[in-house]
């Protein structure tokens, strides 16, 4: 439901912040999540740098813990 342009979440910043704590060797951070259906999910989330090394994005990406790699 976000659109581009719209203000980053509470959420995301919290994610920002987990990301820099860990240097910038590691530049992303894995987690445990659910969706909005409650099925697990694991998780990583990775700083996007630009040219003067400032995060310009984040990319998210979810893995299914329910569905087997094979499907």
């Amino acid at each position: 439901g976000r659109t581009e342009g719209a203000p980053i979440t509470d959420l995301a910043l919290e994610m920002l912040a987990e990301i820099e704590k860990g240097g910038e060797d590691k530049g992303y951070i894995t987690y445990y999540s659910k969706n909005a259906k409650g099925e697990p999910m694991k998780s990583a989330t990775m700083a996007i740098r630009g040219r003067q090394d400032g995060v310009i994005g984040l990319l998210c990406i979810n893995f299914y813990l329910n569905t087997p790699f094979s499907q």
